[in-house]
């Protein structure tokens, strides 16, 4: 466990795996390998990927899009606090 820079509390493990599936969902989307919500289209990928296929989508990864929005506001939050 880590500490809460601005309490001094122990951040629970899993938070902190949450933390850190926030902040590599919103990198993976930046980078263009998870589909934002600009980018979904109805249905699920039926083929096998190539460089000019969409990018997979949050369901298709098996991550909730309300679970992937409450881990990416996990990570901005952190990433405010540099000491946690």
């Amino acid at each position: 466990m880590q500490r809460d820079a601005t309490r001094g509390e122990r951040i629970p493990e899993p938070v902190l795996a949450e933390v850190r599936i926030g902040a590599e969902l919103k990198a993976a989307q930046e980078r263009g390998e998870v589909a934002t919500q600009a980018d979904h289209g109805a249905g699920i990928q039926a083929s096998v990927r190539t460089a000019d296929t969409r990018p997979a989508t949050l369901p298709e990864i098996g991550i909730p899009r309300q679970r992937a929005a409450e881990m990416k506001k996990l990570a901005e939050v952190r990433a405010g606090f540099p000491g946690c």
